[in-house]
């Protein structure tokens, strides 16, 4: 009779399945769940206004060599023949050589 005593009936207990009588490692998952949405959200705040500022830079150091084009560099600076088609293929060799280091400096930290 000892052992039926401690019997629990879940029709008079109806919360012995909710999160309350899980162990304790069950309501520490769900607060990692929580901290993970924190940090999630968080990142999202802070990381992702710098990335969009860094493409928007890089978007902006590819063409602005463009701009400068139409708004009369050739001219100022006396460009004949092709000067002006020489600088623009210098500067994209130049940017994709520093891809290379700068992808694997991305990888170190």
């Amino acid at each position: 009779m000892g052992v039926a005593e401690n019997v629990v009936d879940t029709k008079e207990h109806p919360d012995s399945g909710s999160y309350r009588n899980l162990p304790s490692q069950g309501s520490q998952c769900l607060i990692q769940d929580v901290n993970e949405k924190r940090i999630i959200h968080k990142v999202d705040r802070h990381i992702l206004p710098l990335l969009f500022a860094a493409y928007f830079l890089q978007f902006m150091d590819k063409v602005v060599l463009n701009y400068a084009n139409v708004m009369g560099l050739q001219r100022d600076l006396g460009m004949t023949g092709n000067q002006f088609s020489w600088a623009g293929t210098t500067f994209f060799i130049a940017y994709g050589l520093a891809e290379f280091p700068q992808g694997a400096l991305r990888f170190e930290f």
